[in-house]
């Protein structure tokens, strides 16, 4: 949209002084020559305007020059692990088995973490964020939206979720993690019978 108005204005301005040159002073102007293949014969104010047209529009890099590529892709890597036989490995990888360096994840004191996360081109456009489910210890496993378009203003709060879009960070204050619900062991306690002070 900006490319437009910046392209508007270059072209719409020149108008207004070359009306008022070509009115006021007695000159004039020419230009002709082939253009895509047409032969152009054109004279008068509207000679120096189109000249300028066809300038504005063979400079559109100057003006409007193109987003720079992106510095980072999403890539998925498959593979196959074998043993020094060639053979299949039979047990099944955990993702312990895997380490990127530099880490994508970091483990700090009083239970702060930094983890770096991947997100991906949606279709129909937009950005398709991973889910995150946090569990520690005997604490009940915590899903966490990282989309903020799945963020009410509940989450928001509750997480005490913070968002900078310019250095793509998301900070998250504190997370709540809730203890398992009781489970007594053991048998179930048997009534004892007889009645208090029968002496029985």
């Amino acid at each position: 949209m900006t490319a437009i108005l910046t392209l508007s204005f270059i072209v719409m301005l020149p108008v207004v002084p070359a009306y008022l040159l070509f009115r006021a002073l007695p000159s004039s102007g020419n230009v002709d020559g082939k253009f895509q293949g047409l032969e152009i014969k054109l004279g008068g104010a509207f000679a120096g305007y189109f000249a300028l047209v066809l300038l504005v529009l063979y400079t559109k890099d100057t003006w409007n020059p193109p987003p720079p590529p992106p510095s980072a892709y999403v890539w998925r890597l498959s593979g196959q692990v074998v043993d020094s036989s060639g053979r299949a490995i039979e047990d099944q990888l955990e993702m312990k088995d895997f380490a990127l360096s530099p880490a994508t994840f970091t483990t700090l004191p009083g239970g702060q973490f930094d983890l770096f996360i991947h997100t991906q081109p949606q279709d129909g456009g937009g950005t398709k964020y991973p889910e995150l489910v946090l569990s520690h210890g005997s604490y009940v496993p915590y899903k966490l939206q990282l989309d903020p378009a799945k963020m009410d203003e509940q989450f928001i709060a509750k997480m005490g979720v913070i968002r900078d879009e310019a250095h793509r960070e998301i900070t998250m204050r504190h997370i709540p993690l809730e203890n398992p619900p009781y489970k007594p062991s053991g048998p179930a306690p048997e009534r004892i019978s007889g009645t208090a002070g029968d002496g029985r």
